[in-house]
């Protein structure tokens, strides 16, 4: 009896080894330490924001991501600039704004705060709000340029602002393009590393927004609009180039050059 009594005692005390084990590993999944004070790791609900944010599901993401701001913990930041993303990419500017002003009132990294004023100003647009002088676009050129001389940070953080749709809000997205095309000039001119993809960015939004004129479905009118507003955003990049001999000068010259045709098919269009 004693050694039957020594074996339940040996089987409990290894049983509740192996709970405090599993216990211990399940809350160091939850928390993790930093000092005395706890704090929460990514939740569920923000990961899997993220995941359908990446991936380009972003109306799936919204209501995870609300779930996920309600939690105020930790993440809080992170599912802000996120949610600025989402909205940005189902066309609702205002809740965009909303967001955007909430994250640039906390403190954050320059990526983060890159990527905040570059689609606060995007959605500005979208919300008929003449940018062309607004005070947002100075922070941004401000920002831009305080980046350590890092164009590649500059043009990573701008790329989700230069995803564009062309849906309800097309002149409103070009008119975006039509101010914020002086930093990807400026790239071209200064930086011999990073002019190439910053001249391959410009070229593709321009091309993109040009192959919606062949679309017979959409309304003509509307055509028009897109074509006007394009010529006037060439006109304005042409006002950009300062007159230099330099190597960036030269640079931006052929940059120009490339995306002629693409201009002289817009007038065309327009005009036939």
């Amino acid at each position: 009896m004693q050694k039957n009594f020594q074996k339940f005692i040996f089987r409990s005390l290894a049983l509740i080894s192996t709970l405090l084990i599993l216990t211990g590993c399940s809350l160091m999944n939850l928390l993790r330490t930093d000092g005395d004070v706890l704090v929460p790791t990514q939740s569920h609900d923000y990961l899997t924001a993220e995941k359908l944010v990446l991936s380009g599901e972003y109306g799936k993401s919204i209501p995870f991501l609300n779930l996920s701001l309600k939690r105020n913990d930790a993440d809080y930041n992170n599912t802000l600039l996120l949610s600025v993303r989402s909205y940005d990419q189902v066309g609702q500017p205002e809740k965009a704004i909303l967001a955007a002003q909430e994250l640039l009132l906390k403190k954050i990294d320059s990526v983060s705060e890159l990527k905040a004023r570059s689609l606060l100003l995007k959605n500005f647009s979208k919300a008929k709000i003449d940018i062309s002088e607004h005070p947002e676009k100075n922070s941004l050129a401000l920002l831009s340029q305080n980046s350590q001389g890092d164009s590649l940070v500059v043009l990573e953080s701008l790329k989700w602002s230069m995803d564009f749709a062309c849906d309800h809000f097309c002149v409103e997205e070009i008119l975006y393009l039509k101010e914020v095309q002086l930093f990807y000039l400026y790239i071209i001119e200064t930086d011999e590393v990073s002019f190439n993809r910053a001249q391959e960015m410009l070229k593709s939004r321009y091309e993109f927004f040009h192959g919606f004129l062949n679309k017979e479905h959409l309304d003509r009118y509307f055509r028009k609009k897109i074509a006007v507003v394009l010529l006037d955003a060439f006109k304005k990049l042409h006002a950009l180039q300062l007159p230099s001999s330099s190597q960036g000068a030269l640079r931006a010259e052929l940059f120009l050059r490339s995306l002629a045709s693409v201009e002289k098919n817009i007038e065309t269009w327009l005009y036939q």
